[in-house]
């Protein structure tokens, strides 16, 4: 979830190698969601998009702290 909300976090590089940044999963997440909306653009049935359904907050694992403490996360990360 970190890199949703860093465009710079590529989430298939080795921990610590911020040197290969030629993916972005934010860029493609992105990318995604203007072509679902511009395919449902004229239907009379779709009124939004839920982008994110309950995100979590980042990776449990590098940083606990972030589950116990949301609003650190936001001010950290968002």
């Amino acid at each position: 979830m970190d890199c949703l909300y860093n465009a710079s976090c590529n989430p298939f590089n080795a921990v610590g190698d911020e040197t290969n940044l030629t993916f972005s999963l934010q860029k493609e997440f992105l990318k995604y969601w203007s072509e679902v909306a511009k395919y449902f653009a004229d239907s009379e049935y779709v009124i939004g998009y839920d982008l994110i359904n309950e995100p979590t907050a980042g990776n449990l694992w590098q940083n606990p702290g972030a589950y116990i403490n949301t609003k650190h996360f936001e001010a950290a990360v968002m």
